[in-house]
């Protein structure tokens, strides 16, 4: 018999609690890091490359379902997304 194992990313909250990261959130962290990763050069820092993310006709990545959108002219970054509630 086999265990799956469930892997949930999470990360610590302000007061210490453990805060669950969104699917969304982590697929976009992943995607930046697999980039990051890949395109670093040996001996060189995948944090320093920054990645952007937009959508067809340089629009600003949107998420509608999270009513999350991230500016066009900033790397990306989850806490820099901008609220359009």
């Amino acid at each position: 018999m086999e265990a799956t194992v469930v892997q949930s990313a999470a990360v610590r909250g302000t007061g210490g609690e453990f805060v669950p990261l969104s699917p969304a959130e982590t697929s976009l962290d992943r995607i930046q890091k697999i980039l990051q990763e890949g395109l670093t050069l040996e001996g060189g820092d995948p944090n320093a490359l920054d990645i952007w993310y937009y959508m067809e006709g340089d629009q600003p990545l949107e998420l509608p379902i999270l009513s999350l959108s991230w500016p066009i002219d900033q790397p990306y970054q989850w806490a820099g997304a901008e609220s359009k509630q």
